[in-house]
Parts: structure tokens; sequence; C-alpha cells
């Protein structure tokens, strides 16, 4: 009996040694692969991308009046007095420059003398429908007598409106003898040849720089940026982009 219990203990003792066994043989590859860094998660950071913005640059501008009215004489003459000269602060109705008003006042003359010449004929010709008129009433005149004086009155009427426009003109133009100017400003240039601008003026307000700009910048409108004045005091001030032009200047190729 005490063999028969031994050689039972002995098989339980086999048996739970290899179910130990097995187990190890289980647990063992596991444990190894979480040991292995190759068999690890990796291990993701997040971060914003800023968006990189390009260096300053610089570009050189010239500053004038945002408007500018460019004036001449409405009329031919010979300039016999000159008011004022470029850099000249002016006000708006201020006299700038006077053409000699021979001619036009001659003008105004003829156009008046043209006025009385037809209105003589008008009062002529009205009188003669008026007697036709009395005369075909009577049957002492034919009807087509009286329309040919009709006609006639009709024609001196529309003769003597159109003089009186014309003498109005003549009247208007010896007024453009004196060339005044339009608004508060600066004289910036002079220029007098026959019908073309014989004075620039810089209407006073904002002043704006005219920059040209590479076709590779296009910056948006109302855009803010930095200026100085060349040989100011070094100054700077800050301006916005008003206008950006759509087509490139033709020889420069610039905006």
């Amino acid at each position: 009996m005490k063999r028969r219990c031994v050689v039972v203990l002995g098989g339980l003792l086999i048996a739970v040694f290899g179910v130990g066994a097995v187990t190890l043989s289980i647990r063992t590859p596991a444990a190894s692969a979480l040991s292995d860094p190759r068999q690890e998660p990796p291990i993701v950071r997040l971060a914003t991308a800023a968006r990189v913005t390009g260096s300053d640059r610089g570009f050189t501008g010239i500053i004038g009046a945002r408007v500018q009215s460019n004036l001449g004489f409405r009329v031919g003459g010979k300039i016999v007095e000159r008011l004022v000269n470029a850099g000249q602060q002016v006000k708006a109705g201020q006299a700038l420059m006077r053409i000699d008003e021979t001619d036009l006042g001659l003008a105004v003359t003829a156009k008046r003398n043209a006025v009385a010449a037809t209105r003589a004929s008008v009062v002529q010709t009205d009188a003669d429908e008026r007697r036709y008129a009395n005369l075909v009433s009577n049957g002492w005149a034919s009807r087509q007598r009286y329309e040919q004086a009709k006609a006639a009155s009709d024609t001196a009427n529309a003769q003597l409106a159109a003089a009186e426009a014309e003498a109005r003109v003549a009247e208007n133009e010896a007024t453009y003898s004196v060339l005044l100017a339009d608004a508060d400003g600066t004289v910036v240039g002079q220029v007098v040849s026959a019908g073309q601008t014989v004075v620039r003026i810089a209407k006073a307000g904002p002043r704006e720089a005219v920059v040209a700009l590479p076709e590779t910048i296009r910056p948006a409108i109302d855009s803010v940026a930095e200026a100085s004045v060349y040989g100011a005091d070094g100054r700077r001030y800050t301006v916005h982009l008003r206008q950006l032009s759509d087509s490139a200047d033709a020889q420069t190729r610039t905006y």
C-alpha cells in the first residue's frame, strides 16, 4: 500500500510539473513581446503649424495729391497776364491767368448787331403777315401770297432766336478770358500751348503715394503698411492701400 501511494504522488508531481511547464511556456513569449521596444505603439505629438510670413520689403513711391485739376482756357487768345507761379497756394475762384479780351469783345459786339438786324427783319415780316392776312380776309389778295408772307415771318423769328443764342454764347466766352481756380490747392505745373493745359493744380486734402510694385506682390485692398518721407526726420507713417492697378505699366511691368 505504501508503494502505491508513492507512485500516485509521483504521478501528481509529474503532472503538476507538466502543467507548470506548459504555463511557463505559454507566458514567456507574451512577456518577451511586451518587453520588445519594436512592438510598442508609437508616440505621436500634436503641434500647430504657424504661417510663415515673408520678410519686410521696401519700395519707393512719389507722394502727390489724390485729386488734380488740369485747367485750361475754354477760348483761344493771347495770354497777357499770369497771376500765379508754380508752387503757389491758391483759393477756389482765384484768378490764375488772363488772356486778351479784345477779340472776345469784338465778337460780342458783332453778335449783338446781328441780333438787332434780325429783330428789324422780324418787325418787317410780321407787319407783312398782318397786312396780307387783312387783304385775304377782304378778298384782295390770294391765299398763296399770305402763306408766303407768313413763312417769311416764321423764318425771321427763328433767325432772331438763333442770333440771340449766338450772342449769349459770345457773352459767355467773354467771361472765359480769366482762368479761375476750381478748388483750394497748389499750382504744381504750367504748360502754355494752344488748346492744352496751362495750369495744373493739386487740390488741398489727402495725400497719397504712387508706388511701383512687382508683379509677384498683389496685396489686398486696405492693406496696412508703413511709409517714411525721404529727407524728413525719419518718422514713419501708417498708410493704407487704396487702389491697385489691374494692368502693369507697359515699360516697367510694375503695378
